[in-house]
């Protein structure tokens, strides 16, 4: 990663893809988190639903004190822990993601004291290393075009890493294990995390080589709170981080409920569920093109996200009132799916923009602050959804060792795949109009 004095700068194509890199890793690992961990500890390691709404909500407090001094220290660096960062992590995020997978024992209550350690582990690194990724888009160029171009590129990453995972991980799995029980899943999860780790450590090391810094800020002497204080004097940033954090309600939705929506409502095996992932992915990336089409450029990113949000809200409402009809549900499943990939490319544009729109207002960088706390409350966001669907399988009676479901888990599974996603989706048009 290299440093070029120029004002804007235009990133290549070589660096735009090497930027996207990282992304993709992170939900190479991070994302295998988000689609298969409440199955993972549900299904495979037999953990209570109760206990994993807690660990879930525990392991994001945790995170509250995590991501701001991840922020705070590279502010004060100045943006020059951003390269270390990069490369220092890269191995130890490989290797905390497979440990996180790893049974190591057939008690529960070890098994649940495991992935607290493990998953709180994941979190911290993950923090400390998506952070100094997110504020190098804004030191790569201050060209505001260029920015959401870059993006565009992250989406495509994260796009085309939970593409990969949604595809081969459920098979993969059961190829390694010898077969799709429970025994083998306990086998091949850890074997597909070892392998899902490496790759995910030579992804980040092409970001590391591949981009420049061409916006080197200067080292602030400022105080924690001078920090905080400074970003809470900046609207357009206060707006779109709750606005990119609550977007994960619908996130982690279809991601953790895709597999139990596609068994008890839809009555399909749990590969079915993967590959409704899949659908959701690819369609998603399409969205994240197409919002950052020429065609667009003369609409506002608020009202290019609030029509997203807009149709994703009405193709749910449709899904729900007509719960398990194929016709019905795959054109507005589809619908949604696209609808929900206007957001990402624009977001991080416009934290981007906040954040040189505060500095000019208060004389504070606070670019490493800004962008932890930003992902703390998507990671609190998607903990605290997490947790909830947890608790809503707990609700519905979910026994995953049992021959028959309760009679309500029908009801539950909607209420947090269709119905939860859909109020979030409808709450977020007027607070995008705050965005000035």
């Amino acid at each position: 990663m290299t440093t070029d004095p120029g004002p804007q700068g235009i990133p290549s194509l070589k660096e735009k893809i090497s930027y996207g890199c990282g992304d993709f890793s992170s939900n190479l690992l991070w994302g295998i988190s988000g689609a298969f961990l409440l199955y993972y500890y549900a299904d495979v390691l037999r953990l209570a639903p109760s206990d994993i709404a807690v660990l879930l909500l525990v392991t994001r407090v945790f995170d509250a004190f995590c991501d701001p001094t991840v922020g705070y220290v590279i502010d004060r660096s100045g943006g020059r822990l951003v390269r270390p960062l990069i490369k220092w992590l890269a191995v130890p995020f490989g290797c905390v993601a497979f440990l996180a997978f790893l049974p190591i024992s057939e008690s529960a209550q070890v098994n649940l004291a495991w992935a607290y350690v493990s998953y709180l582990l994941f979190g911290l690194i993950y923090a400390a290393i998506n952070t100094p990724y997110g504020i190098l888009q804004g030191i790569m160029t201050t060209d505001p075009q260029s920015r959401v171009s870059l993006g565009t590129f992250r989406m495509i990453g994260c796009q085309l890493g939970t593409l990969t995972v949604n595809a081969i991980t459920l098979p993969v799995i059961h190829w390694l294990g010898g077969g799709s029980a429970r025994e083998n899943e306990l086998v091949g999860f850890p074997l597909y995390m070892a392998l899902i780790g490496a790759v995910g450590t030579a992804l980040w090391f092409v970001t590391y080589r591949g981009c420049k810094v061409r916006f080197q800020p200067e080292s602030p002497r400022h105080g924690f709170m001078v920090l905080v204080k400074s970003l809470l004097r900046n609207r357009p940033w206060i707006v779109c981080t709750v606005a990119f954090g609550l977007s994960f309600v619908g996130l982690c939705a279809f991601l953790t409920f895709s597999i139990y929506y596609a068994r008890f409502v839809l009555h399909k095996d749990a590969e079915f569920g993967g590959f409704l992932l899949l659908v959701f992915t690819v369609c998603s990336l399409i969205g994240n093109v197409s919002v950052t089409l020429p065609f667009f450029a003369q609409i506002s990113k608020q009202r290019r996200l609030q029509t997203g949000y807009l149709l994703q809200a009405v193709a749910l409402a449709v899904i729900g009132f007509f719960p398990g009809n194929m016709a019905v549900f795959i054109p507005c499943f589809l619908i949604a799916c696209c609808a929900s990939g206007f957001g990402s490319p624009l977001y991080y544009a416009m934290i981007a923009d906040s954040i040189d729109h505060g500095a000019r207002l208060t004389g504070v960088r606070t670019a490493g602050m800004g962008y932890s706390l930003n992902s703390w409350l998507q990671k609190m966001v998607f903990g605290v959804t997490g947790a909830l669907l947890a608790a809503f399988l707990g609700f519905g009676g979910y026994a995953p060792e049992a021959l028959q479901q309760g009679e309500h888990l029908a009801t539950w599974v909607t209420a947090g795949f269709i119905w939860l996603p859909a109020a979030v989706s409808l709450l977020l048009l007027p607070i995008i109009s705050l965005y000035r």
